[in-house]
């Protein structure tokens, strides 16, 4: 068995006079994934367009070649979720069960088990995007791009909920919330040079994101735990990005004294740190407990230059990313923080340093794990020369380019940033999401090729 899905879609395009454009689309779509009352959805989308050039008063403009102002609205839906069992995901709607075996009277005796928690009111999830633009092009489209604001409204999330456990199951499929991400994008292109035997071209690419929990219902203010069973948190609050990072913030270190292992490894740390009591209450509990960051970037860009001179051609791109977090325990690992454990914490309370025990946390609860995942990187350069026409004529080939490229030969990160890759994500769900263990290295990898064409 496997999940189906079935739709149809219509289109309607309308252009009038060059100068004004409509589109319409409407798309029914049907799942296996939901239950049979809510199994289907309705998508429909709008756009309208006023090419500005066309108009009289541009039509002779020696400055505006192009310009187009458009806006469009429209609904997408989604019916993807990951509850770690692909039946459970492709028919959550249904009460499912597990083979299970049992001893009774000393023999096996097979049974069933349930597998999951049913939810025939299981609906698609969708978004709802506002996307108003600006389309250019001056100096006969020696500079031109365009420039959105998009809104995407995303309700009914398709979200694993945590559940009672007197139901058996610690969560379960629901649709719940809404998420608007809002944010603005840029493209921009220059034809900076362009003669018979050289060309220089640059483009420009941005995008901005605003990422906002707006509804959660009854679980406002939900805080998951992390998959690798370190108890560090997420908060869910409405008003902050879903899946904000939430945890203490440290006040100071713990002398070196006071752990079991001060001298191993070496440039080791302590599992504990001594953290603020926010709240001023002379006792660290949950109330201390604070939004340390969120994994969204705030930027995105990224500037790529194109070189052609007679048959070489040569272009680079670097692109970077600002703004965002994660939240990495790799120097749990890295500087062995279990030999960092605390001896004793009354003997630190008897010292004088924190007034109670419960000052002491674990390093991992804290935002000193939570670190910054911008970066800046030389993505890829790429050289080629292509044979003339003569010689390939000659050789009876149609072209032929020889080409060497490299991806990532400067990688720089932040220097808050510990691990191996700002940019990797194990815990990945949309109410835990950005946690790593120092991430998957980035690799340089250089490569040499021939285009041959016949």
């Amino acid at each position: 068995m496997e999940k189906n899905k079935i739709g149809y879609f219509g289109r309607v395009n309308y252009a009038y006079n060059d100068k004004y454009l409509l589109s319409a689309s409407f798309r029914r779509d049907a799942s296996s994934v939901f239950g049979a009352s809510t199994k289907w959805g309705n998508f429909p989308a709008l756009s309208l367009g006023w090419n500005v050039s066309n108009e009289d008063f541009l039509s002779e403009s020696d400055v505006v070649n192009n310009l187009k102002l458009r806006v469009s609205y429209g609904l997408t839906g989604n019916e993807n979720f990951d509850t770690g069992s692909d039946l459970t995901d492709w028919y959550a709607y249904l009460s499912l069960l597990n083979d299970s075996n049992a001893i009774i009277d000393g023999n096996v005796t097979t049974g069933f088990s349930p597998a999951n928690i049913a939810n025939a009111e299981l609906r698609w999830e969708a978004s709802k995007e506002f996307n108003p633009g600006i389309d250019f092009g001056l100096f006969n489209n020696k500079i031109s791009g365009s420039l959105d604001y998009y809104k995407r409204t995303s309700n009914d999330l398709l979200l694993n909920n945590p559940v009672s456990y007197t139901t058996g199951f610690s969560e379960g499929i629901v649709n719940l919330g809404e998420v608007v991400n809002s944010g603005f994008e840029l493209e921009f292109r220059t034809k900076n040079i362009s003669t018979e035997n050289f060309r220089w071209n640059t483009t420009l690419i941005a995008s901005t994101n605003k990422n906002e929990l707006t509804d959660y219902g009854d679980s406002n203010g939900a805080t998951p735990e992390d998959t690798f069973g370190r108890n560090s948190q997420w908060i869910n609050l409405v008003g902050n990005p879903i899946s904000s990072f939430y945890g203490y913030v440290v006040d100071t270190e713990l002398a070196n004294q006071y752990w079991e292992s001060p001298y191993f490894p070496i440039n080791g740390q302590s599992q504990d740190v001594i953290v603020k009591d926010l709240n001023g209450d002379g006792l660290i509990t949950e109330e201390d407990k604070a939004i340390l960051g969120n994994p969204y970037p705030e930027l995105v860009w990224s500037l790529t230059n194109e070189f052609s001179y007679d048959q070489f051609d040569f272009s680079f791109m670097v692109q970077g990313s600002h703004g965002a977090e994660v939240k990495n325990i790799g120097d749990q690992y890295f500087a062995t923080h279990w030999q960092g454990a605390t001896t004793s914490p009354q003997e630190v309370v008897d010292a004088g340093i924190i007034p109670d025990a419960s000052f002491l946390q674990e390093r991992v609860l804290t935002d000193d794990v939570v670190q910054s995942a911008s970066y800046f990187s030389l993505r890829n350069i790429n050289l080629g020369y292509t044979l003339p026409d003569d010689i390939t004529e000659r050789i009876g080939l149609s072209k032929l380019r020889v080409y060497a490229t490299a991806q990532n030969l400067l990688y720089i990160t932040s220097s808050e940033y510990n691990g191996f890759n700002p940019e990797f994500v194990d815990d990945d769900t949309p109410t835990q999401y950005g946690a790593q263990r120092a991430g998957t290295p980035i690799f340089k990898t250089i490569s040499f090729g021939l285009n041959v064409d016949f």
